[in-house]
């Protein structure tokens, strides 16, 4: 029981400031702004996929 109830608070905590980052700017920009100007081929395969999957379910 303990190990759950630490789990579900670090879980809400990761969603509160997950929430925080993208409420808040951080120096006037927020952080999906920041993280479109980086080329880092992780997001980039990302993006991929998620327009492979949108592609496949909309034939469907």
């Amino acid at each position: 029981m303990l190990r759950f109830l630490l789990n579900f608070s670090a879980l809400v905590f990761v969603i509160f400031i997950n929430s925080l980052y993208n409420a808040l700017p951080f120096n006037g920009q927020t952080t999906s702004e920041i993280a479109n100007r980086l080329n880092v081929l992780f997001t980039y395969l990302h993006q991929l996929d998620m327009k492979r999957l949108i592609l496949h379910a909309v034939k469907f």
